[in-house]
């Protein structure tokens, strides 16, 4: 059996010429018709973007009082939310090209400071692996964290010259720097510092302290020379 033939799609002047058989056009009007039937199937094409800036820009453009007033979202294969969302945002679209540099600088500032002995430490197991799988099977040996995720952002605050969120700081850890599990902990992070963590805490949930781990502690009552050495 042959391979039934696949349905080519209708040209926007096929299309067109079709809608208008038998009616009386100027050529001037039927060009109009034409060249909105183009716009509508260009827009449609152009919607299916892999950047949201450039889909951002997309819908910039389309989103003014004339195609709302004549209700043309529809038609043009626009969605109502997202021409909600890019109407408010007043914001004009500027490229600065440095944003992209300075988001690099600020993830090689925020791994170094992960990888340094203020924030993590090498785990003394040679076997302690933590692998990454996608493009490339990335491999490499734990670090464990010194402290929480919170107390590590603000020494890191304290230090940078262009401080992020705090949410970008936990994105832009590396994969293999970790919290150590208590099962494993058998060197610095021991029973007797986990112990003395968990008093905090519960000294902190009774209101008796306001540090809450044994770094904010360390921080409350040691000046910033001491903090230094540590």
């Amino acid at each position: 059996m042959q391979n039934a033939k696949k349905k080519l799609p209708i040209s926007p002047r096929s299309k067109i010429n079709k809608e208008l058989r038998g009616t009386r056009v100027s050529p001037e009007i039927r060009k109009r018709f034409l060249l909105g039937e183009i716009l509508r199937k260009q827009i449609k094409q152009s919607l299916h973007l892999k950047s949201v800036r450039e889909e951002q820009v997309a819908y910039k453009i389309f989103s003014g009082s004339l195609i709302r007033h004549y209700k043309l979202q529809k038609p043009l294969g626009l969605s109502a939310s997202l021409l909600r969302k890019y109407h408010r945002n007043q914001k004009p679209l500027e490229y600065n090209r440095s944003e992209k540099k300075q988001a690099a600088i600020n993830r090689e500032k925020v791994e170094k400071f992960f990888l340094s002995d203020e924030a993590s430490i090498e785990s003394p197991d040679k076997k302690s692996f933590k692998i990454k799988y996608g493009k490339k099977k990335l491999k490499k040996r734990k670090r464990y964290l010194k402290g929480t995720l919170k107390d590590l952002y603000v020494s890191y605050s304290q230090s940078a010259e262009s401080p992020v969120s705090y949410s970008k700081f936990c994105d832009l850890k590396p994969f293999y720097v970790v919290c150590k599990d208590l099962k494993e902990r058998d060197s610095c992070l021991c029973e007797q510092c986990e112990n003395m963590s968990l008093l905090l805490k519960a000294l902190n949930k009774a209101k008796a302290i306001d540090a809450s781990t044994n770094l904010s502690l360390i921080r409350a009552l040691c000046c910033v020379a001491v903090l230094k050495k540590i």
